[in-house]
């Protein structure tokens, strides 16, 4: 059924291209450039997380969920692994700048100075607006931004 006024997500900046989100924290800015992480339209997302929550079921059960560590690291590996094309940030370590690995990703996103950007990052990238394709109004404008996210595509690419 075709419902009126209803704009589906466009699949291939949702699944291909991505859209670049922008976190400005007081220290600095991560950009992302994501593939959608709405379960109806990234599969692999979608059994990745039923995996990782049958794996948190069974820890829990053998009582074994005492360590969120382990399960922070591992969530924030699905979201980079199924979300994540590239990703930069201006926040330095030590004076020096962090490099976009996927181990740099995950330690930056659980350290406690960035610990709210993975859940705002999970709620922007699951939110089909974003992955919507620009409407004629907003491309008559020059917007390069369905909703929250940017399509640009400006971050670099994934090293890793």
């Amino acid at each position: 059924m075709k419902i009126d006024g209803y704009v589906p997500v466009d699949n291939e900046v949702a699944l291909e291209r991505g859209v670049t989100f922008e976190y400005d924290l007081d220290f600095g800015k991560i950009t992302i450039r994501s593939k959608t992480l709405n379960m109806a339209e990234n599969k692999p997302f979608a059994l990745a997380y039923a995996n990782h929550q049958k794996w948190l079921e069974r820890k829990n059960t053998l009582g074994n969920s005492k360590d969120n560590a382990e399960a922070e690291r591992r969530f924030l590996g699905l979201l980079y692994d199924h979300g994540v094309l590239a990703w930069e940030t201006t926040i330095t370590s030590e004076s020096s700048p962090i490099s976009p690995t996927r181990d740099n990703f995950i330690e930056l996103m659980r350290s406690a100075a960035c610990r709210k950007v993975p859940v705002v990052y999970f709620q922007d990238a699951a939110d089909e607006d974003n992955f919507r394709p620009v409407s004629l109004e907003e491309d008559a404008k020059n917007s390069g931004k369905p909703s929250a996210g940017n399509s640009s595509g400006a971050a670099t690419a994934k090293t890793s």
